[in-house]
């Protein structure tokens, strides 16, 4: 799930994906981290390795859904990404250490691969990255080689539908046309609203910002839910406009 934070702002797409429902969703849905973690024991034990595993729902390209869909073939996506990090110096007894390492590395991800595809998952994505590290940073790392392994389980679209109904009818009818504004705003510049807006909700409101290509967050509306209203900020339309350029 793409989420990044600009000042107090968690952005996350759409209002669906940062409900209940959506997590008890893929709580509900999706395979427990024991299921990938059983074959990164090893791995996992390493002192300078981490392990993360994220999960998502995705549609067809397998990018993270803003919103749901009729009539899209939807599945959860499991995102599975190790860190191997690396110093700069070594005796040859280490560099032999380094070598054993990514090789246990590597044969526990195969194993994760084989036994995911006996449970009907389809590996998505399985790429190596080797990154240096500046020396301004503290942590005395030269180098993280980092594992990327992706895979996409069965179609939900179904129990989705479900749980999106549920969420669609706590939002009323103005947020959608606060949206179907703020798109047709951006579209006469020939820019993709949802491609750039995210939102922050709380028990009150729902902020949307736009996020221009040089990351410069512009508050454009709020929607307040307790009144089914909202407030489109023009100056801040404009602004947003200039980041673009």
């Amino acid at each position: 799930m793409r989420i990044k934070k600009y000042d107090n702002f968690q952005s996350i797409n759409e209002s669906f994906p940062n409900s209940n429902e959506y997590s008890d969703f893929l709580k509900d849905n999706a395979l427990s981290n024991n299921f990938f973690n059983d074959n990164l024991r090893e791995v996992i034990d390493m002192g300078n390795c981490s392990v993360r595993i994220h999960k998502m729902v995705s549609d067809p390209k397998g990018l993270f859904v803003k919103e749901f869909t009729d009539g899209v073939e939807y599945k959860i996506k499991y995102m599975i990404l190790i860190v191997y990090k690396q110093k700069p110096n070594y005796t040859f007894d280490d560099f032999s250490n380094i070598i054993d390492d990514l090789s246990v590395v590597r044969m526990s991800i195969q194993e994760m691969i084989d036994r995911s595809g006996e449970s009907g998952l389809e590996l998505d994505h399985n790429k190596v990255l080797v990154e240096p590290i500046s020396s301004k940073n503290n942590s005395g790392d030269a180098s993280h080689t980092t594992f990327y392994t992706h895979f996409l389980g069965e179609v939900i679209s179904d129990k989705l539908k479900v749980f999106y109904d549920k969420w669609d009818v706590s939002i009323g009818d103005q947020y959608k046309d606060m949206l179907t504004k703020l798109r047709a705003f951006y579209k006469t510049y020939d820019i993709d609203f949802d491609e750039f807006y995210d939102t922050m909700d709380d028990d009150e409101n729902i902020s949307i910002g736009v996020f221009p290509p040089n990351e410069e967050l512009h508050h454009v509306a709020t929607y307040h839910k307790n009144t089914n209203k909202y407030n489109i900020y023009h100056d801040e339309l404009k602004d947003s406009l200039e980041s673009f350029k």
